[in-house]
């Protein structure tokens, strides 16, 4: 079934009532995992890191995953990723627990987390994880 918009969690899903919000690119299907880059225009590591996903999408696209960016600072990604609302980024922070930037979340169609890879790699082995575990995870 082709979705015309991508799933992305509101505040109000965080308290049981979860809505549809179109993204960037609300032409494209979208059944599978999200991967969340939680990124700044300040951040260091932050850029490479987008150009990297950027470079990768093709490939995560074929594993069934999509590549969303939450600018926490409400800049627009450098690399035209698809992002999420701007009034989403905070409740979204929070539900993913973005302790460092960049941070990656990798979600199912649901909002469901099914890695959280920030958590135990550095922002260089981000996309190397992505490309070669993602498939064990989906």
């Amino acid at each position: 079934m082709k979705l015309i918009a991508a799933i992305v969690l509101t505040a109000a899903a965080l308290l049981g009532a979860p809505q549809a919000i179109a993204s960037q690119t609300a032409d494209a299907p979208h059944d599978g995992a999200r991967v969340l880059v939680f990124w700044a225009s300040w951040c260091g590591a932050c850029k490479p890191l987008l150009a990297d996903l950027k470079a990768a999408e093709q490939d995560l696209s074929a594993l069934g995953a999509r590549i969303e960016t939450v600018g926490i600072d409400g800049k627009a990604s450098p690399v035209a990723l698809p992002a999420a609302d701007a009034a989403l980024i905070e409740a979204l922070k929070a539900e993913h627990g973005v302790r460092a930037l960049p941070w990656v979340v990798v979600v199912d169609a649901g909002g469901k987390v099914l890695a959280t890879p920030s958590a135990h790699h550095s922002p260089t082995q981000l996309t190397p994880w992505l490309k070669a575990d993602l498939a064990l995870t989906l």
